[in-house]
């Protein structure tokens, strides 16, 4: 999702306010957290969620990844997701994180004050062409075989739809597309992915919770594999513009939300998407010279 959805292109094109809380390896236990957090501040009308980890069986998963998620969150919503999530020999620089940053201001430069990268609104953009997916074939599994993912993801998913319920908050789940191949060295078995996703579609249905899997959406979206991922579980900026306009196409037809573009009170979006734009303006011309 990091890489997939851009909110100043929505703005740019339907003029609602987004913005991109996805982090590294957010396994969903830990999104559950995220998300009360997000919904708690910011009371968002939809919540898209990416349930890409759906296969990570396990309520802890890489400690740096899940210091970027927790250590943000308000005392509210880090206490309870250290004590359920986090290893009991991590504790300490969870609850106590000085033990962790304590020399931080050592590496500190002109790049944590200048905070021009606000303009991407929690999303990141690649330039490059995966070269590890060159000569592989796409592994796809057809739309019936359908395998239940472990227990602890579907767990926090549940829990994710009840805490939307409980807040009156559109859930959007999403599938979106990476590349699959038992030829490739990846972080995981890649094998039951997509089964896993099949099974969400009934799931999803079952809750009468809207769902888009991607992953046989490719061709009709004009998703190429080759020139829209920088490696083969990541999007680049063509493939993340692609996902971005369905996205906000489906956004716009199936929710109310509000065209803030001329409002007075937003006109600090329409500031930023001038230097947003200039900034993917001036990446693309480095790829053309």
């Amino acid at each position: 999702m990091n890489n997939a959805v851009y909110p100043m292109d929505l703005w740019k094109e339907y003029g609602f306010t987004s913005f991109n809380n996805a982090q590294s390896g957010e396994i969903l236990p830990v999104s559950y957290y995220t998300c009360k957090e997000a919904i708690e501040k910011y009371h968002p009308k939809v919540l898209v969620l990416d349930v890409y980890l759906l296969y990570h069986a396990r309520r802890d998963g890489n400690i740096s990844w899940m210091h970027q998620s927790i250590d943000r969150l308000s005392p509210t919503n880090k206490i309870p997701a250290i004590l359920d999530l986090v290893p009991q020999e991590n504790l300490e620089e969870f609850l106590f994180p000085i033990t962790l940053y304590h020399s931080r201001w050592k590496e500190l430069s002109q790049v944590d004050f200048i905070g021009e990268n606000s303009v991407y609104r929690g999303c990141a953009q690649n330039f490059d062409i995966a070269e590890d997916i060159v000569g592989l074939t796409f592994e796809s599994t057809p739309e019936n075989v359908k395998i239940q993912p472990p227990q602890v993801p579907v767990e926090y998913l549940n829990k994710i739809i009840d805490l939307c319920d409980q807040t009156n908050t559109e859930l959007l789940l999403v599938a979106l597309p990476y590349f699959i191949s038992s030829k490739l060295d990846a972080t995981h078995d890649l094998s039951n992915d997509m089964a896993y996703f099949n099974w969400l579609s009934d799931f999803a249905q079952e809750n009468d919770i809207p769902y888009i899997n991607y992953f046989y959406l490719v061709d009709e979206i004009g998703f190429d594999w080759w020139k829209c991922l920088y490696n083969y579980s990541h999007m680049n900026y063509w493939g993340g513009s692609i996902i971005t306009e369905h996205i906000g196409k489906y956004l716009n037809a199936q929710y109310d939300l509000p065209d803030r573009r001329e409002d007075p009170d937003y006109q600090h979006w329409n500031k930023d998407l001038e230097t947003y734009q200039k900034k993917v303006d001036e990446s693309l011309s480095k790829i053309q010279k």
